[in-house]
């Protein structure tokens, strides 16, 4: 599956809810039977980590 990995932002909160804010987006080619760690990883090699960097935290929206 494709997803849209949107990166290097911040999560901005207000009285109407959250949303992440990003100008830096990539298109992450995904296999649905990845473990949480080989997902960071896989995204950490699309955006191109420098060396030492990891990916930290991921959070999941699905447009309803």
């Amino acid at each position: 599956m494709n997803v849209i990995a949107y990166y290097d932002g911040a999560i901005k909160t207000t009285k109407h809810g959250s949303m992440f804010v990003s100008g830096s987006t990539k298109i992450v080619q995904l296999d649905n039977r990845l473990s949480f760690d080989s997902l960071k990883q896989a995204i950490g090699n699309r955006i191109s980590l420098p060396n030492g960097k990891v990916v930290k935290d991921i959070h999941f929206r699905l447009p309803v």
